[in-house]
């Protein structure tokens, strides 16, 4: 397997990665049209008391939501498609992994790796290779979507009002620093309950039908519980964090442009529509830069689980019969 998990992501997926980005591209424009609709029905439309502009405005709208809505719905059912595509290619390559041996490959009766446990085995068809095969989905169309959408709307806001859209990205900045700071210390902790979690099959598997039903939980055992429920929780305070901290500058978003696009319009310095265009710009900004703030834990998830399953295994010849398959 290639060494990293992009590498590994062009590899099995290059002709629907391909696919995604030109799709993600088209859509991305598109995300500035409504902004420009509501600074136009609210300034040329409703200020200038035509209702058929008003109207034609309103459809144009419409069918902006529409052609936009579509597009996501093609990405998301394709990126799915990529994604368990690679699922199912997983777990063959996982099968055969476990049952080949350097120089045995093939024979009756080979056995398993010794690193590779049963219990390590079970958890990574069952769920780690479920993980990793869906980040393949979305590793490079998910990004350029929804950090192009930020440019594009961040760029649009600029040129409009630069003053009020140095504000809008002024609330992002704090984000920039603490999140890969805090995504740190949840990687650190993802890949030890991952451990714990392989460790957990393997101890059942071994020595778990030799205790009686009603006896207490052996040690071992116990302790791996344990220490899988405090790392799940430091991981949940963090990433909670993270989110009350990307709602709450999403929310500063529209009290800034209220009160400086207030000023400006008192001023006579710009117009009423352009203020709603910029509440709206920056509630759209803010579900992309949520989304993005997940994709990167989500990142780090991945590559954790794409190293783990790298080194359980030792190398392998590829075969046609486990080669993946493109969507």
């Amino acid at each position: 397997m290639p060494g990293s998990v992009y590498a590994y992501i062009w590899h099995v997926s290059r002709r629907g990665q391909i696919v995604l980005s030109i799709l993600s591209l088209v859509i991305i424009p598109l995300a500035t049209v409504p902004l420009e609709l509501q600074r136009r029905i609210v300034d040329d439309a409703i200020g200038g008391g035509s209702l058929n502009l008003l109207l034609a405005l309103g459809v144009a709208y419409l069918l902006a939501m529409i052609a936009q809505g579509g597009l996501k719905y093609a990405v998301n059912v394709y990126r799915g498609k990529v994604g368990e595509c690679v699922i199912r290619d997983l777990r063959e390559m996982v099968y055969r992994c476990t049952f080949f041996v350097a120089g045995d490959k093939g024979k009756k009766g080979a056995k398993p790796p010794a690193d590779a446990d049963k219990g390590t085995v079970v958890a990574m068809v069952s769920a780690e290779v479920e993980g990793l095969g869906g980040f393949v989905g979305e590793g490079i169309s998910f990004p350029l979507l929804q950090g192009g959408t930020m440019a594009a709307i961040l760029g649009y806001m600029i040129w409009i009002e630069p003053l009020i859209a140095a504000l809008g990205i002024a609330l992002y900045l704090p984000q920039i620093v603490l999140v890969p700071w805090l995504q740190g210390i949840i990687n650190r902790h993802s890949k030890k309950r991952a451990e714990l979690v392989r460790e957990m099959g393997d101890f059942i598997l071994e020595k778990g039908a030799l205790a009686p039903f009603d006896s207490p939980l052996p040690k071992p055992y116990d302790g791996l519980i344990g220490g899988v429920y405090g790392l799940r929780i430091k991981i949940y305070k963090v990433k909670n964090f993270l989110k009350f901290l990307n709602n709450f500058l999403t929310r500063m978003g529209p009290l800034g442009v209220l009160l400086v696009g207030g000023w400006l319009v008192i001023e006579g310095h710009t117009q009423l529509g352009t203020i709603v265009a910029f509440i709206s710009g920056l509630e759209k900004i803010g579900e992309p830069s949520r989304e993005l703030l997940g994709f990167y834990r989500r990142v780090s998830d991945a590559r954790v689980k794409y190293n783990l399953l790298v080194n359980t295994f030792p190398p392998m010849p590829a075969s046609p019969a486990a080669a993946p398959s493109t969507a």
